[in-house]
């Protein structure tokens, strides 16, 4: 009787487990699809919301990354739009550190594979933007 109750707390702490981990890359993706639909439309302001610079940024550090992120939507645009984000591998490194390899379909047929560094700040997941 006792062996039988251990071995169901034992399968309920794995259950609570699996859902813990299943949540922590729910979030990891929904930030990194937020992030990477805000940048493929333009909307840079949302973009930033989902990203960690990792410092206070001066005015032309803020300029240069205002150019890269024009460029980038320039890019998405003669691609025709996103099509798509698909999810390979999310992994927690810590409590405040994970990866998650994922790519983007473009309208045109063409995909990107990436890897997104990412960082917990104040209970929300960002992207590293280095």
């Amino acid at each position: 009787m006792i062996r039988k109750s251990i071995i169901y707390c034992l399968a309920l702490l794995l259950v609570a487990l699996v859902s813990c981990a299943k949540s922590e890359e729910a979030l990891l993706q929904d930030t990194v699809t937020e992030a990477v639909t805000a940048l493929c439309e333009g909307d840079v302001d949302t973009y930033l919301q989902h990203t960690d610079f990792g410092k206070e940024m001066d005015s032309l550090h803020v300029s240069l990354q205002e150019a890269m992120l024009k460029r980038f939507v320039s890019a998405v645009e003669r691609k025709g739009g996103l099509e798509s984000i698909g999810f390979t591998q999310c992994l927690l490194q810590t409590d405040s550190l994970a990866s998650v390899s994922y790519s983007i379909r473009y309208k045109d047929g063409t995909d990107e594979q990436k890897i997104a560094s990412m960082i917990r700040k104040n209970g929300r997941w960002r992207m590293k933007v280095l």
